[in-house]
């Protein structure tokens, strides 16, 4: 028979039988998911375990970072605070070659699209304060957690502890607070991460991309702004030999690609690993625009070469005649 404390919520008391919870532990740990604090209160004084997890060990602090509401974890917090210093993630048991993903309650909260979090996430650094400097499983801090969801306020919050330690660091990926500021497209975001030290719009990830990288990716004028006070160079290669310019051009970004030539110096003769120029990457992206923007960027048309350096005749597989096939 169901708890009656669900309240017609049959799905989550499904997984949480799944998981091996019996009732009186499953009760608890859905009120705390509702946000019940009088029930879950009464179910302690009753003799449910506050201990209690879940098969990929999250305890009572992990389902109310990821649900619940301060109030909730001020229970939590009066019976074991202790809670909020237990990693928990998903067991390699269940999911046969993969490694544990541990986080904190820290971390989910940070992850959580709600204004609830916030506080969750302001009280647990009332108790934790060093929590800012905890990795997960991923090698990510909870201030990269947050930019990665989009929670700017959240971000902010945590940046106003330990700065500088944050601001220099780097997640799993190699990506900075500034990568990751950008790839949310968030210009909110990029400030708070210009704003606590982390500037430097050419530092390379894990896979060798820069923060212009990523904006050339978005193809957003007003954060290609930012950039160029930053000083971005255009002209930075990644793993597979691309520059912003390449990757604005795979995008179909014919004006951002042209702000990158034009105002940051972009090399339009650079090569990707395979050889393929911007017209190529351009072309084959199915952008007729942007290619044409290129053909019209000829350095030597006179002497029948392209901006390129290769001849204007038709070697090139998707030109003829100087026409975008």
């Amino acid at each position: 028979m169901y708890p009656h404390s669900l309240r017609g919520t049959w799905l989550v008391i499904e997984r949480l039988f799944i998981l091996g919870i019996d009732d009186k532990e499953v009760n608890c740990l859905i009120t705390v998911k509702e946000g019940r604090r009088n029930l879950f209160e009464k179910l302690l004084s009753k003799g449910a375990d506050i201990n209690v997890v879940t098969k990929d060990h999250r305890n009572a602090a992990h389902i109310c970072a990821m649900y619940s509401d301060k109030e909730m974890l001020d229970a939590i917090i009066a019976r074991n605070r202790d809670l909020l210093r237990r990693p928990a993630g998903v067991s390699s048991s269940i999911l046969e070659d993969c490694q544990p993903h541990l986080q904190l309650p820290i971390h989910l909260a940070c992850e959580r699209h709600s204004k609830k979090a916030y506080f969750i996430v302001r009280r647990i650094l009332e108790i934790y304060e060093q929590q800012v400097l905890e990795c997960d499983g991923d090698g990510s801090l909870p201030v990269h957690l947050a930019l990665k969801a989009g929670n700017v306020s959240q971000a902010e919050l945590l940046l106003s502890h330990h700065t500088h330690q944050q601001s220099t660091s780097r997640d799993g990926a190699g990506d900075t607070l500034l990568h990751l500021a950008c790839r949310s497209g968030s210009m909110d975001a990029i400030r708070v991460a210009i704003a606590a030290g982390c500037d430097d719009a050419n530092m390379q990830n894990a896979v060798g991309r820069t923060a212009l990288h990523e904006v050339a990716y978005l193809g957003d004028p007003n954060l290609l702004k930012v950039m160029f006070k930053l000083h971005a160079n255009a002209n930075v290669l990644d793993k597979d030999d691309k520059t912003p310019v390449h990757v604005a051009a795979e995008r179909g970004f014919t004006s951002i690609v042209e702000q990158l030539i034009d105002k940051f110096g972009g090399s339009i003769r650079a090569r990707t690993r395979d050889g393929s120029t911007l017209l190529h990457i351009a072309a084959c992206s199915g952008h007729t625009s942007t290619a044409l923007a290129f053909l019209k960027r000829d350095c030597g048309s006179s002497q029948g070469y392209s901006a390129f350096g290769e001849p204007l005749v038709s070697t090139d597989p998707y030109v003829r005649n100087g026409t975008v096939l």
